[in-house]
């Protein structure tokens, strides 16, 4: 359980690292590749989900409700803050107005390392 959490979360945050390198670039061909990743990383966040998931139900500690509780409360906030800032920013505005594109950014990824703080700071110990 313990391996597929933290092999999820290093699929997720290396999608996230490489939508972070594309974006620098933004050239017309990193557009498409940015819609490649986007999907990577909807693909890698929804094995973080279940591998999660999986791990919770094969947990026993005596908090186990709450733990659950927050960790949907947390992934939840997560994708929220990834979907408003996807749907703002599809890749074909990304660029022109890069200002605004990294203040959203910075909303979504700070909502990522929370989830993921969380993730490894909670989860992961009692795995």
């Amino acid at each position: 359980m313990r391996n597929e959490v933290e092999a999820a979360i290093a699929q997720f945050e290396g999608v996230s690292q490489r939508i972070t390198q594309v974006v620098a670039t933004m050239s017309l061909e990193a557009r498409g590749k940015l819609i490649e990743l986007r999907r990577d990383h909807a693909t890698a966040m929804a094995r973080l989900n279940d591998a999660v998931g999986q791990a919770l139900r094969g947990v026993s500690h005596p908090d186990i409700s709450e733990i659950t509780e927050q960790f949907h409360q947390h992934f939840g906030d997560m994708r929220r803050a990834i979907a408003l800032h996807q749907g703002k920013w599809p890749a074909v505005l990304i660029g022109e107005n890069s200002r605004a594109y990294v203040e959203s950014a910075q909303i979504a990824d700070a909502a990522k390392a929370k989830a993921i703080g969380w993730i490894r700071r909670v989860l992961v110990p009692i795995l």
